[in-house]
C-alpha cells in the first residue's frame, strides 16, 4: 500500500483550498456516505488561533483535531471539481 500511496502529496496551497472549500459533517455521515481511502497527507496547522493536526484522505475526508476538539470535512461535489487531486 506504501507504494500506492506515496504520490498522495498535497501541498500547503492545496490544504488551505481543501479547507475553505470542503463542508463539515459529523462522523456518521462521512462514513457512510463517502469512501474513505488508504492514502492520506498529514501535518499540522494553526486554524482560529489553535493548533490542529490534521489528515486529509485520498477521496476527500479530513480529520482535524487538536487538544479540545476534533471535527471532519468532506470535499463534495464542488470541491473535487476545483480540487481534482484530492478526490482520487
Amino acid at each position: 500500500m506504501v507504494e500506492v500511496c506515496k504520490g498522495f502529496i498535497l501541498s500547503r496551497s492545496q490544504i488551505i483550498e481543501y479547507y475553505a472549500h470542503s463542508t463539515l459533517v459529523d462522523d456518521k455521515t462521512a462514513y457512510l456516505k463517502h469512501n474513505i481511502l488508504p492514502c492520506y497527507a498529514a501535518g499540522s496547522a494553526v486554524i482560529n488561533d489553535s493548533r490542529y493536526k490534521w489528515k486529509i484522505y485520498a477521496g476527500g475526508i479530513g480529520e482535524f483535531t487538536s487538544d479540545s476538539k476534533r471535527f471532519l470535512k468532506v470535499c463534495g461535489k464542488d470541491c473535487c471539481q476545483k480540487m481534482p487531486d484530492v478526490c482520487q
